[in-house]
This record gives C-alpha cells, sequence and structure tokens, in this order.
C-alpha cells in the first residue's frame, strides 16, 4: 500500500496487473483518487485508462503494481468530485 500512497502524494499514473473476478488478467494504467477500506478488502478507487471510468480494484486481485514518474492530467480534487458526480448517478 505504500506505493499507493505514494502516487496518490506525488500525483502519478500506477501501472498493475489485476486479475477479475473470473481470474483473467489485465495489465491497467490507473490514475488513483484514494484508498477505501471495506470490511475484508481494501479498494483503490482511480479513473482507469484502459476503461475510461472510473473503477474500483480490490488490492487482493492486483498481482504487481509499478509507480511511474507520469503525473496525473487532473487535479485529485477534481477527480474525486467526478468520481462522487458518477457514483450519485449510478444511485439514482
Amino acid at each position: 500500500m505504500a506505493t499507493v500512497r505514494r502516487a496518490l502524494r506525488d500525483q502519478v499514473r500506477l501501472t498493475i496487473t489485476y486479475q477479475d473476478r473470473n481470474g483473467a488478467s489485465t495489465e491497467r494504467t490507473i490514475w488513483p483518487i484514494f484508498i477505501a477500506y471495506m470490511e475484508e478488502v481494501r479498494i483503490i478507487v482511480a479513473w482507469c485508462e484502459r476503461r475510461q471510468d472510473f473503477r474500483h480494484f480490490r488490492t487482493d486481485r492486483v498481482h504487481a503494481m509499478t509507480i511511474t514518474t507520469d503525473r496525473i492530467p487532473e487535479r485529485q480534487d477534481a477527480l474525486l468530485k467526478r468520481w462522487k458526480a458518477t457514483q450519485l448517478r449510478h444511485r439514482s
């Protein structure tokens, strides 16, 4: 989690290898927004470049993670605001 926290602090992209619930692995470049702690899992909330949308990545399904030097092109508070708006739309 130190790598995620560093990416959040430095506002840089992460490259992850992620395994979905069906067992398929994909490489993703993400813009981390925050880490959420649920009862049994931790989740990285991020913008996913591959999907061009916000995604929630379970940390127990992340099999590799590399911090990049590529800055996120959008301010973190703006990303958070957009993420919140999408969550409200999904609930209504």
